[in-house]
């Protein structure tokens, strides 16, 4: 019996193997490590459902429908992107002050006036909260034109801020609409 399922789990790892030799050539530049979360130069675009909205997320970051965007299941980080019609962006900051976010419980850490790598300009606004004990940073980008908010959203643990922060940052910079 033993010897079976040896056998059996010997198979599958052998078949695995040699389906990875059978990546397409665009894909071989994924990294096995968990924690290489950097952006590769060759990694596609994607574009979020309903938008005309593209941006490169990090390696190892996965499709989640829940938020629709993507998440990383190992660190908890989620990337978001929301667009908001017939709103042009420099209004709808305007009422993101200190004052607005801590009504809403949450500490504004910083705020960074960019721009994207489009060539857009942008606003990021670092925040801090706290959920079931555990301390999460929040990077709201905001960008757009005069007929739309582009409103990206990158929240991970703070205990993971040195391995994700600039990563998460080049992939809001790296949004496209």
């Amino acid at each position: 019996m033993r010897l079976s399922i040896l056998l059996i789990s010997f198979f599958f790892l052998c078949s695995s193997l040699s389906a990875q030799n059978n990546v397409p050539a665009q894909k071989k530049h994924v990294s096995l490590n968990p924690y290489d979360f950097t952006i590769k130069d060759t990694a596609n675009y994607i574009f979020f459902p309903n938008t005309q909205i593209q941006l490169k997320p990090p390696a190892h970051f996965v499709p989640y429908e829940k938020i629709h965007g993507f998440m990383h299941p190992g660190s908890s980080s989620t990337l978001q992107v929301t667009e908001i019609q017939g709103t042009p962006y420099v209004m709808y900051v305007k009422g993101l002050t200190e004052e607005y976010f801590a009504q809403q419980g949450i500490k504004l850490v910083n705020t960074e006036n960019i721009t994207t790598k489009n060539g857009n300009k942008a606003v990021i606004y670092t925040l801090s909260f706290t959920v079931k004990g555990i301390d999460y940073e929040r990077m709201m980008m905001f960008t757009g034109d005069y007929d739309r908010t582009i409103w990206v959203n990158a929240n991970y643990p703070v205990m993971t801020k040195f391995l994700l922060e600039s990563v998460l940052k080049n992939s809001l910079l790296s949004v496209r609409f």
